[in-house]
């Protein structure tokens, strides 16, 4: 499997699902959408002023987020750190594969012991105190 292809379903697993306006990377970079779709609101526009070294993008600003960090997708200063994830994730998938299975077994393990309870009814507490 190709780089390209690799860093594709990074993205995928790790993106935010949230998109705004505009944004600032965890490296200090400030992005914003040229499209005003929906935003600043009417007559705010002119009132609006991005950032002189801000980068305009023609479409919404993405983040992804790893490692408890946020970044904006359409900056590099996040590659190099996520292609040495996606290297030992690679070279260790075996393994990786082996502890997120411990993991979920005893996640179960954890979840039969959980005792259910009932939510009873306005009509199931009648039956009760009418000893049905």
């Amino acid at each position: 499997m190709d780089d390209s292809k690799k860093l594709e379903f990074f993205v995928n697993a790790f993106e935010t699902k949230f998109a705004d306006y505009e944004g600032e990377c965890r490296c200090g970079r400030h992005f914003h959408c040229t499209e005003l779709l929906t935003w600043p609101p009417e007559g705010e526009f002119e009132a609006y002023k991005p950032p002189f070294d801000s980068t305009g993008l023609d479409y919404r600003v993405h983040f992804i987020s790893f490692e408890n960090k946020t970044y904006v997708i359409d900056c590099e200063c996040w590659q190099e750190r996520a292609n040495k994830i996606m290297g030992f994730i690679g070279t260790h998938d075996t393994e990786l594969a082996e502890y997120l299975n411990a993991i979920t077994n005893e996640r179960r393990r954890e979840a039969e012991k959980v005792q259910i309870v009932k939510i009873l009814s306005s009509q199931d507490i009648r039956n009760i105190e009418n000893g049905r």
